[in-house]
């Protein structure tokens, strides 16, 4: 896919951009920067489930002893 074909993909009005910046601050492990895309994400689609769920496995994982794992291990 060239350029373009990303850029039209990213810029999708289909697509939540909020959830889109949670999951790359997930993979980066920015947990804090994660969870406040998850909110503003939620904000706009205050009926997903999975971002109620995402938000409170992030606040859990951030309220855990540092180096411990989380329950699930999805943050």
């Amino acid at each position: 896919m060239d350029d373009l074909g990303i850029m039209k993909i990213f810029y999708s009005k289909s697509i939540n951009h909020k959830f889109l910046f949670s999951v790359i601050y997930l993979s980066l492990d920015k947990v804090h920067e994660a969870l406040d895309a998850y909110k503003k994400a939620n904000a706009l689609e205050p009926n997903n489930e999975n971002y109620k769920q995402s938000i409170k496995i992030c606040e859990d994982r951030l309220n855990s002893p540092p180096g411990g794992a989380s329950a699930t291990g999805v943050c």
